[in-house]
């Protein structure tokens, strides 16, 4: 036979996920991150339209390597601040 949960058990199982508290200061860098993550967003497509330019490669070979690295750099940031938001979130989630 079935088993209904208590009211206890019930009551509990309805309750919304509370957070514990981040610190302050990770709690201001978990708010920056949306802002953060847009403007790095804003900055790649900047730089991949530059690179997609058909007269891109024909350009100095100085600047063609500068900017390449900075697309590659752009890339790495903007992948650890999703990593950072990651983990600052879960950070804030209650375990139980």
């Amino acid at each position: 036979a079935l088993r209904k949960p208590s009211p206890a058990a019930a009551a509990q199982a309805d309750r919304p996920r509370k957070r514990s508290k981040l610190s302050y200061k990770d709690q201001r860098e978990l708010d920056a991150l949306p802002r953060r993550i847009e403007d790095l967003e804003a900055a790649q497509a900047g730089l991949e339209r530059e690179v997609s330019d058909p007269d891109f490669y024909s350009g100095e070979r100085q600047l063609v390597e500068r900017k390449l690295e900075q697309l590659t750099a752009l890339q790495a940031e903007l992948a650890g601040a999703y990593e950072r938001w990651e983990e600052l979130e879960s950070q804030g989630e209650d375990s139980a």
